[in-house]
C-alpha cells in the first residue's frame, strides 16, 4: 500500500469535513458571492494546450463567474506531483485528465463519487454520450461516477497515398482487417533506391489490444492478465509483420517507426495514430498526399475501434471552492458553444449530439478535403475495468516487442515472461 495512504486519508477526513459536495441550487453562480476567487486545475495525463485552455476553460468561466479566475497547474512541471501538492496542502481544485487517469487518483483518495453533486446541480447525464459515462463508470465498483467526459479521442488509419502510388498498391479502405493490412504491408514493406519503406506500422501494443477491450490487470487480486489467447493475437500480429524482410533493422535494433516514420521520415506507408496526433501533424505532411480510413482491427471486431477514449475533468475533494469547481465543471462540459468550438478545432464533442459529428474538424485546413467521416466509422469499444497498474502492464508489453522483432524468444515465452516480470513490478510498487 502506498506510504501516504495515512497522510491521504487524514486529509480527505478534514477536506469533507470542511464544505459540501453539492449544491442546494442548480448552476448558481452566486453560489459564494462575488468575491473575486482563484481556482486552479491540475492537468494530467490528457494534453490540452495554453490556447485551448484560455478558448475551452477561462473565457467561458469567466463570462458565466465573472469573480474568478482560472489557472493552469501542469503535473510535468517540477514540484508538482500529486504527493508534493497534497503534502503542502495546495493540490488544484480542478482534475483534467483522461479515463484511464481516474485510478490514479481515486487510489491517492483525492477525488469522490459525484452522484450527489450531479443531482444537487440538476444535470441530466443523458446529454452525454452514453458511452463516455460508461466508460468512467467503469473506475467504480458499484457504478461510482468521479469524473464527468470534456471530450473524446480516437484511432485512425492515415495512410501515404504517395507510396501507393509510388509501389501501384491500391489504396486501404473502411472496414479492413489487421490480417488485410498485412498483406498490403508485405507489398509496401520494400527497398527501393537506399530507401527503406515500411508498409504499416501499428503503433503501440496496448492500443492494440484496446481493439479487443484486453483488460491489463484482474482488478480483484491486482494480478496481471496477460498470459492469454488475447494478447498472445495482438503478439502474433507484431510476429508477422516482423517477419516480412526489411521490416525490421537488426543492426539498428530498430522495429517500430511511428509518429516520426509517418509525419516526417514519410517512409511508412499506414500508421494507425490518435486522432490528436493527425491534428497536430497534419500541417507537416501538406507536401504528402494522404487520407484517411477507418480504424482496422482484427476480423472478428472490424467495426469496433479502441476502447473509448474519453478526457475528463474531476472536482478534487482538498478543494476549499467544491461547489463552485463542480459549477465550473458541468458548465465547460455541457456549453454547446465550447463544445462545437473544440469539436471544429479537431477535439470531438462527448454530448449524445450526434450532428456535432458534421462540424469535425471544420476549421483545420490541413484536413480539408480529407475522408474524415470514415473515422467515425469504427465505433468505439466499452474500456476494460482499469486499475491503478495499467501503465506498469502497459510499458512492459511494449517493451516486450524487441525479443519478438529480434528473434530472441518466441511469442509464447516472451507473454509467460511478460504477465511475471509485470506481476513482480506491481510488487514492487505496493512497497512505494
Amino acid at each position: 500500500m502506498l506510504k501516504l495512504k495515512g497522510l491521504v486519508c487524514c486529509m480527505m477526513t478534514i477536506t469533507i469535513g470542511a464544505g459540501c459536495t453539492g449544491t442546494k441550487e442548480p448552476m448558481n453562480e452566486k453560489t459564494e458571492g462575488d468575491k473575486p476567487v482563484t481556482l486552479t486545475m491540475y492537468q494530467k495525463t490528457a494534453g490540452i494546450t495554453d490556447e485551448e485552455f484560455q478558448e475551452y476553460f477561462v473565457k467561458p468561466v469567466q463570462q458565466k463567474f465573472p469573480q474568478v479566475k482560472l489557472e493552469m497547474v501542469r503535473a510535468s512541471t517540477q514540484g508538482n506531483t500529486e504527493q508534493e501538492l497534497m503534502v503542502s496542502g495546495t493540490f488544484p481544485d480542478l482534475i483534467y485528465s483522461s479515463n484511464p487517469g481516474i485510478a490514479n487518483f481515486k487510489t491517492l483518495g483525492l477525488v469522490d463519487d459525484l452522484t450527489d453533486t450531479i443531482k444537487k446541480n440538476g444535470l441530466d447525464l443523458n446529454v452525454y454520450d452514453p458511452k463516455a459515462i460508461d466508460s468512467i463508470k467503469q473506475n467504480g465498483e458499484a457504478g461510482q461516477l468521479y469524473a464527468l467526459p470534456f471530450s473524446q479521442n480516437f484511432g485512425a488509419l492515415i495512410y501515404n497515398k504517395d507510396l501507393f502510388d509510388k509501389f501501384a498498391v491500391p489504396y486501404p479502405t473502411d472496414g479492413m482487417s489487421w490480417e488485410q493490412l498485412l498483406e498490403l504491408s508485405k507489398k509496401l514493406t520494400r527497398n527501393q533506391d537506399g530507401v527503406q519503406y515500411i508498409g504499416l506500422d501499428p503503433y503501440a501494443v496496448n492500443l492494440i489490444g484496446s481493439g479487443l477491450s484486453l483488460p491489463f490487470i484482474d482488478p480483484k487480486t491486482n494480478k496481471a492478465m496477460l498470459n492469454n489467447d488475447g494478447w498472445r493475437k495482438v503478439f502474433d500480429l507484431y510476429k508477422q509483420l516482423f517477419a516480412i524482410p526489411g521490416y525490421v533493422d537488426n543492426e539498428k535494433s530498430k522495429y517500430q517507426y511511428g509518429v516520426n516514420g509517418f509525419f516526417k521520415d514519410k517512409n511508412v506507408a499506414m500508421f494507425t495514430p490518435w486522432f490528436d496526433t493527425v491534428v497536430g501533424q497534419a500541417g507537416a505532411i501538406q507536401d504528402m498526399k494522404w487520407d484517411l480510413a477507418a480504424l482496422p482491427n482484427f476480423k472478428e471486431a472490424v467495426g469496433t475501434g479502441r476502447e473509448f477514449d474519453v478526457h475528463v475533468i474531476m472536482v478534487s475533494n482538498m478543494s476549499k471552492h467544491k461547489e463552485l469547481a463542480a459549477q465550473i465543471m458541468q458548465l465547460v462540459t455541457t456549453s454547446e458553444e465550447v463544445q462545437a468550438k473544440m469539436t471544429k478545432r479537431g477535439r470531438m464533442t462527448v454530448l449524445n449530439k450526434p450532428e456535432m459529428q458534421k462540424l469535425f474538424a471544420q476549421d483545420i485546413e490541413a484536413l480539408k478535403g480529407k475522408q474524415i467521416a470514415s473515422v467515425f466509422k469504427s465505433k468505439p469499444g466499452l474500456a476494460h475495468v482499469p486499475t491503478v497498474y495499467d501503465s506498469i502492464a502497459s510499458q512492459k508489453l511494449n517493451a516486450a516487442l524487441k525479443d519478438v522483432a529480434l528473434g530472441n524468444k518466441d511469442v509464447n515465452t516472451v507473454i509467460r515472461e511478460t504477465e511475471e516480470v509485470t506481476n513482480l513490478a506491481i510488487e514492487a510498487a505496493k512497497g512505494k
